[in-house]
């Protein structure tokens, strides 16, 4: 495993913020098929509408074009 990204703060966020939008975002990039920047904006856009301005908080450091696939026969 390799990193190649991170999405981090500007300073800290309440737990429960934090928790609803990395719910989200994962959601729309692992459930979904989302690339990383289009799930990082939709978990935003989401959080926000709901009256959660913690997102704008957020910064996406990493290709926004990523996305993740399974690979047959590969390890589960």
């Amino acid at each position: 495993w390799q990193a190649v990204g991170v999405i981090g703060t500007d300073w800290e966020v309440p737990t429960v913020f934090a928790h609803e939008f990395a719910t989200a975002l994962f959601d729309y990039f692992l459930n979904r098929g989302k690339s990383l920047g289009d799930a990082f904006a939709a978990a935003g856009a989401d959080a926000f509408q709901a009256g959660n301005p913690f997102p704008l908080v957020y910064a996406l450091y990493a290709p926004p074009e990523l996305t993740i696939a399974r690979i047959e026969g590969g390890a589960s």
